[in-house]
């Protein structure tokens, strides 16, 4: 009878097992709840990131590797200089928010963000009208006229609406609305641009690279729009704004805009540089497969995204181990969705970069360095959330300008050298320095914090 008992034994905690698995795997989840909302919010992504495929893939096949060109320049100054105009206020505004909200001080968070919003604003009228007024001459003596100047106009008329979408987004997501943030900043604009561009193609409007600009940015600054109107209802319930001092909010503000800036500026200068020494089409070529290896920076990107509160609400209250926890949670979270990236960009460039058109194959070999760079990027973690969220700004400041000295370094050798392969290893190589080296403080300071 003893083998027959201990069947029914094993059947009984066969049967129990899969009950005990899901109420375990539900413990973990409640316990850890920054595992499921960045699996959402990576979804999110990764439905953006297909939206900004077929967004670039409709401008590729209908402008061509000069209006893809054209439109690349436009997007990224329009971007340099709304981040100039934040000063770095977006990230303050995002720590200290979720800070005051972990400490149950939702008139500090809302003070924060109506200060935050005043200051940015401000800036971004400036910057938009200096980018206005000397840009267009700027960009016409560097590229020797092959961009249309009306471009440079546009783009610095578009720095206060996507400006003021960042602090939106920044302000909901310091609120507890990440995956709302997640999806306002990216997917919808870019969704709607695109399906307003496909009607225009299927109509047969003829577009060039000015037109897909201005819709592009129209969509941006109606997603601003409801991004605000979705923080509004919410801050509502919330006592009045408790009044913030703006000098304390620039004094920590302008380390971190260095260093965003820093970040930035790989993509604008590569881009600007690879159009002087090259031409504008291969300003388009390269940016094909930049959009390509995007789709890994979205992952690191997302996890960014969802971390940086939770490691600055950590970091609040002297939680380092929870931010170790959140970084080995990121890395392997952020390995196992980017292997069927890497397989498809090392493996099958050709394929990929044909889709956007035969014109842009040529890329193939830029795209494999590029992914090759993500690889570090990914295998490190979210380490810019923890060095900015943990109020390391001044050595990520050195970091920065170090990496901005390499990068000159190898505009002016690699570039004119190389071309799109120049392009390619100068972005990757710059990105590896930096990822190396912030690995490297991280493990320090929170060894030093243990």
């Amino acid at each position: 009878m003893k083998p027959f008992k201990r069947l029914g034994v094993v059947h009984a905690r066969l049967r129990r097992g899969p009950l005990a698995n899901r109420a375990a795997l539900v413990a973990y989840i409640r316990a850890n709840p920054n595992i499921p909302e960045a699996i959402f919010a990576s979804a999110i992504k990764f439905v953006g990131a297909a939206v900004s495929f077929g967004f670039s893939f409709l401008i590729a096949r209908n402008l061509g590797p000069v209006g893809t060109g054209g439109f690349a320049l436009a997007l990224t100054t329009g971007l340099f200089g709304s981040t100039v105009a934040l000063f770095g206020l977006d990230y303050v505004l995002l720590r200290s928010m979720a800070g005051s909200i972990r400490e149950g001080n939702p008139a500090a968070a809302r003070g924060i963000s109506r200060t935050t919003t005043r200051i940015v604003a401000v800036f971004a009228v400036i910057v938009g009208a200096i980018l206005i007024l000397a840009g267009g001459p700027a960009f016409a003596a560097l590229l020797g006229g092959e961009i249309d100047q009306r471009l440079v106009i546009l783009a610095g008329i578009a720095v206060l609406p996507l400006a003021m979408i960042r602090v939106a987004i920044t302000s909901l997501r310091g609120a507890g609305f990440v995956l709302a943030g997640q999806w306002l900043e990216g997917p919808q604009a870019t969704l709607l641009a695109m399906l307003a561009l496909a009607g225009l193609v299927l109509i047969g409007t003829k577009l060039d690279a000015l037109d897909v600009s201005l819709l592009y940015f129209g969509m941006v600054t109606f997603s601003g729009a409801v991004a605000w109107i979705i923080y509004a209802r919410h801050a509502r319930k919330w006592p009045p704004a408790a009044p913030q001092a703006v000098k304390p909010l620039l004094a920590q503000g302008w380390q971190i805009s260095f260093i965003v800036l820093s970040r930035m500026a790989v993509d604008w200068i590569v881009l600007l540089s690879l159009g002087a020494y090259a031409s504008v089409a291969d300003v388009g070529q390269f940016r094909a497969a930049w959009q390509v290896a995007m789709l890994i920076t979205l992952i690191v990107t997302t996890f960014d995204t969802v971390s940086g509160p939770r490691i600055a609400a950590a970091h609040r209250v002297g939680d380092t181990a929870h931010i170790r926890q959140i970084l080995r949670q990121a890395v392997m979270t952020m390995s196992a969705l980017s292997l069927p990236l890497f397989v498809v960009m090392l493996g099958f460039p050709e394929w990929v970069l044909g889709l956007f058109g035969p014109e842009f194959v040529v890329g193939a070999t830029a795209l494999r360095i590029l992914a090759l760079g993500q690889l570090v990027n990914i295998l490190a973690g979210p380490l810019g959330a923890v060095m900015v969220m943990t109020g390391e700004e001044r050595w990520a400041a050195r970091i920065s300008v170090a990496a901005l000295i390499l990068l000159g370094v190898f505009c002016v050798t690699l570039i004119p050298a190389f071309g799109l392969v120049g392009a390619a290893l100068t972005t990757s190589l710059t990105l590896v320095f930096r990822t190396v080296t912030q690995y490297v403080i991280v493990r320090r300071v929170l060894a030093a914090r243990d």
